[in-house]
């Protein structure tokens, strides 16, 4: 297993309706995506919003595009304060 398939296995998620949100401070993340610049993959990176969050409750399609994403990054402080309240805090 490469490093970089060590660093995504590892990560923390924040569940939030259908959004799976990795726990990555700054530095975490940009190192993660340099990471997959550099892998002999293709993959993408979605970042939930709250319109994203009311889209993923009845849009199969995007689901799935959000299942399949390699990383998913919070979009905006409602995320943020949805994730401090339920006492699950991003780290940035």
């Amino acid at each position: 297993m490469t490093v970089f398939a060590r660093n995504i296995a590892l990560s923390e998620k924040f569940i939030l309706g259908h959004a799976e949100i990795d726990r990555l401070d700054f530095n975490q993340a940009l190192d993660t995506l340099i990471q997959a610049a550099h892998a002999d993959r293709c993959s993408y990176v979605v970042t939930p919003n709250s319109d994203h969050l009311v889209m993923l409750e009845s849009n199969r399609a995007f689901r799935e595009v959000y299942a399949e994403a390699f990383l998913t990054l919070a979009d905006g402080m409602p995320v943020v304060w949805a994730s401090r309240f339920l006492k699950t805090p991003l780290k940035e």
